[in-house]
């Protein structure tokens, strides 16, 4: 009886709404609607439906990461819900909806029966509620958009991560939907959803950044036809695609299709390390498979190759596949080339009368159809950066001409490792080592995401991304010091051929230890906050070793130091290494201070992975500064997770 008794109020305000639905007037029809609604919520209340796991996945509730705190919704958009306080409260909120869904049909695309056809075909089956009881609004809207989007097949698709963008860095993710009889290999007919910030069009790199991190943009799904994503990812901004097959049912797609018009235009918070895009993708299946648990596996940060990872664990991935980007493509035929041909082909992207000359007429046909490749797809992937031009288009043109007097030949690009193959990318670590004779020990950690020393396995060749990496020093004698702070770390180094002709740049700001002089040339180790960053390039002496040097500027506030900033520019470079036992890097670093300090250093770092998410790291290096030298040793177990 305390069931029943508990939710008069509630039930009586419902009751009035659902009359109101139908005039001011109650009729035979209005009474019995009231009934009607009444006795589901009571036996909605009998089967604990507002505790459903599926009811919570329909609403996005979730646990906040402080237990005493109550459930709340991931939506942050007041049209999503029907009660009050139904972005806090379950319970009312299925309430309100049960009511709702017996609204005046002449609501039509604004009926709940239209607006939020997963919740309603949900409770209908829950509450056994058979359609000659409910209204019957006519819902063109959504009848219309799922005539379009037909689907029955869902992949899971990982374009790469796309270092100049900070919104891409780690790479996304994205569903795709695929219609029951699609060709194999034709997209024309998929549809893509993906989720994304909405940020405003003013904003640069350094305000997306701030505000995806800490908050400032709201999320939103969208939805577009799969072939302008291959068109925007693989052509013009040069990434591979990896498409991963979902273990999923027709039924189990129509449900997430069903969810995903309940989104539209919906608003959520928008957070770049966590509340993304591979976290939302992850909600849309736990909707549908009761049987795996995702989300909750990424509390602190969800990197999209982890949850990729987690995906594939959890045994729903059917077939993965490959698609190469432009440049992939393009750098696959290039290394079949000698480096005479590579000579060859490049001139003749630039001079067509290179086809007359007696280096190309000496050519076999097979070589010669192989040069023309390199040089019609070369020109063709200059023609997508950049405003038309008739001299090119032409010279394009001729080429491809040329190419089709030639033997044919099936050129495969060689599959590489996949995204989700690499180290996890939380690390945590212990180091012990010495400097200048003391001995430390110290515990690192980085939330997110991969250096240059790390196994390269999985990872864009060149990219360094680190933010929250933290040391913290024990050092002989009991001293205790925060070593390094690093905010954010970002290198990108894209190595110069007669081909690719790309800057590698650097940027880094956060907190670290430092020895620094006074005026009077007294020296000690301080703290700086510090912004750092340059511009230079990077070349490969060989496929395993990158050669890269930089130009930099560096702002820090040093306590030690008189003025409140102080500038310092500098060169920087090194070697990188990819050996068959890991990586090594030898580098040099150096700044010189408008206050006449300077500071110069060279290390030698060698990292050697145990497991894919174990690891051995070595570092030894030697400071100068003006009449002060420091040297440190150190060797460290890494974990990542």
């Amino acid at each position: 009886m305390f069931i029943l008794r508990l939710p008069i109020a509630k039930l009586l305000i419902l009751v009035f709404v659902a009359f109101a639905a139908y005039g001011a007037t109650a009729s035979p029809r209005d009474e019995l609607v009231a009934v009607t609604v009444s006795s589901l919520i009571v036996e909605a209340d009998r089967k604990e439906l507002s505790e459903s796991r599926i009811w919570h996945a329909l609403m996005h509730y979730h646990q906040p990461a402080m237990p005493l705190l109550p459930l709340v919704s991931y939506v942050d958009d007041e049209a999503f819900f029907y009660a009050t306080n139904g972005k806090y409260d379950p319970r009312a909120e299925l309430h309100a909806t049960i009511a709702a869904l017996f609204a005046d049909p002449a609501l039509g695309n604004e009926h709940a029966q239209c607006r939020f056809p997963a919740r309603s075909s949900w409770l209908k089956v829950e509450l056994k509620i058979p359609d000659s009881t409910l209204p019957a609004p006519v819902c063109k809207d959504y009848q219309d958009w799922r005539e379009q989007v037909s689907a029955s097949k869902l992949s899971l698709i990982f374009p790469s991560a796309y270092i100049n963008s900070p919104s891409s860095m780690f790479g996304h993710t994205l569903f795709r939907f695929d219609p029951q009889n699609v060709e194999e290999g034709t997209d024309w007919l998929s549809w893509a959803l993906s989720f994304g910030a909405n940020i405003n069009a003013d904003d640069n790199s350094i305000m997306f950044a701030y505000r995806g991190i800490f908050g400032g943009y709201m999320g939103i799904y969208n939805m577009t036809h799969y072939f302008r994503k291959i068109k925007e990812y693989n052509d013009l901004e040069n990434r591979d695609i990896w498409e991963y097959a979902l273990d999923l049912t027709a039924t189990d797609v129509a449900v997430i299709l069903e969810h995903t018009w309940e989104l539209k235009e919906m608003d959520f918070d928008y957070y770049f390390l966590d509340e993304n895009c591979a976290f939302r993708l992850l909600e849309l299946i736990e909707l549908v498979r009761e049987d795996v648990d995702l989300t909750s596996q990424f509390t602190m940060t969800a990197i999209p190759a982890d949850t990729v990872r987690a995906v594939i664990d959890e045994g729903l991935v059917t077939e993965i596949s490959f698609k190469p980007s432009a440049t992939t493509r393009l750098k696959s035929r290039i290394a079949e080339l000698t480096d005479t041909q590579s000579v060859i082909a490049r001139s003749l992207a630039d001079d067509i009368s290179v086809l007359e000359s007696p280096q190309y007429q000496a050519l076999s046909p097979k070589d010669k159809a192989r040069v023309l490749q390199v040089a019609f797809s070369f020109t063709r992937y200059r023609q997508l950066k950049m405003v038309r031009d008739e001299d090119m288009a032409a010279r394009s043109h001729r080429l491809l001409l040329e190419l089709n007097k030639q033997p044919s030949e099936e050129h495969v690009v060689v599959t590489p490792e996949r995204p989700e193959s690499g180290h996890k990318t939380t690390m945590a670590g212990v180091s012990a080592g010495i400097e200048d004779d003391k001995a430390y020990a110290q515990f690192d950690f980085r939330p997110t995401y991969h250096d240059l020393l790390d196994d390269p396995r999985g990872y864009p060749k060149g990219a360094h991304i680190a933010m929250g990496n933290t040391q913290l020093r024990l050092s002989e004698g009991g001293e205790a010091t925060l070593e390094r702070f690093d905010f954010i770390d970002i290198v990108s180094l894209s190595a110069i051929d007669r081909f690719f002709v790309s800057p590698s740049w650097h940027v880094k700001t956060g907190y670290e230890k430092v020895f620094a002089q006074s005026e009077n040339g007294k020296g000690k180790d301080t703290g700086a906050y510090y912004v750092k960053a340059g511009g230079g390039a990077a070349t490969e002496l060989l496929d395993s070793v990158l050669v890269y040097a930089f130009a930099d500027a560096r702002i820090e506030n040093n306590s030690y130091y008189k003025t409140f900033f102080n500038a310092a520019f500098g060169i920087s470079g090194g070697a990188l290494a990819y050996l068959p036992f890991g990586t090594l890097r030898a580098s040099v670093d150096s700044d010189y201070f408008t206050n006449d300090e300077y500071r110069l250093k060279v290390a030698l770092e060698q990292n050697i992975p145990l497991t894919v998410d174990d690891a051995i790291r070595v570092v030894v290096s030697k400071q100068w500064h003006r009449g002060y030298q420091q040297y440190e040793a150190g060797i460290s177990y890494r974990h990542y997770f």
